[in-house]
């Protein structure tokens, strides 16, 4: 998308883009910007005639302001890390056969873990709106990578086996969890991540 207009209110600031499906769609969402920096949006909708929509940004990355005629992507994603979210993460990692793979851990009760598997082509970030859900339950979670993405380990071909192997990764975060005191595990999983 396009940065048609930054306009500013005594609420703060709106951000104008292309009417679309996605611009005008319920809920909230980021804009990941194409030279860096991101910018979270509202779910406040303001008309701007037929072809625009406006969205309140709620949220920037630090340093960063959204600029006209700028191009970004549409994003579900809505936080770019743990703190982002409030979120009080350490980072660990998963000893699994491909290599060390990276997780978030949040801590909870030690009972229950729920266990975040991220999609294809996407990142542990994009499993945080659910964490916080889980954090309210009070529940400990596991945020994890996975072999042949980008924050995990590469090996054989670089490929995806579309979950094939990559279970074998998410398996061995499980078996974390259980050696830490889980005696009931929740899966959270996005996409390939749910397969």
């Amino acid at each position: 998308l396009i940065v048609h207009g930054i306009e500013h209110d005594k609420d703060g600031d709106l951000i104008v883009l292309d009417r679309t499906d996605q611009s005008t769609a319920d809920g909230i969402y980021n804009l990941w910007f194409e030279h860096g920096g991101w910018a979270q949006l509202s779910a406040e909708i303001v008309d701007r005639g037929p072809t625009r929509a406006a969205r309140r940004i709620t949220g920037t990355a630090p340093g960063f302001s959204p600029k006209v005629d700028e191009c970004a992507s549409w994003s579900g994603i809505y936080y770019a890390t743990p703190t982002d979210a409030g979120l009080h993460a350490r980072d660990i990692t998963i000893t699994t056969p491909a290599g060390r793979c990276p997780a978030w851990r949040i801590d909870g009760a030690p009972s229950t873990w729920a266990i975040h598997i991220h999609g294809l082509g996407s990142t542990r970030a994009g499993t945080l709106r659910r964490v916080l859900a889980a954090t309210e339950l009070g529940h400990a979670s596991l945020v994890v990578t996975y072999r042949n993405t980008e924050e995990g380990p590469h090996v054989g071909t670089g490929r995806s086996t579309l979950g094939h192997t990559e279970t074998t990764d998410v398996d061995e975060a499980i078996g974390y969890a259980v050696r830490r005191g889980a005696r009931r595990i929740v899966l959270f999983g996005w996409s390939m991540g749910a397969a």
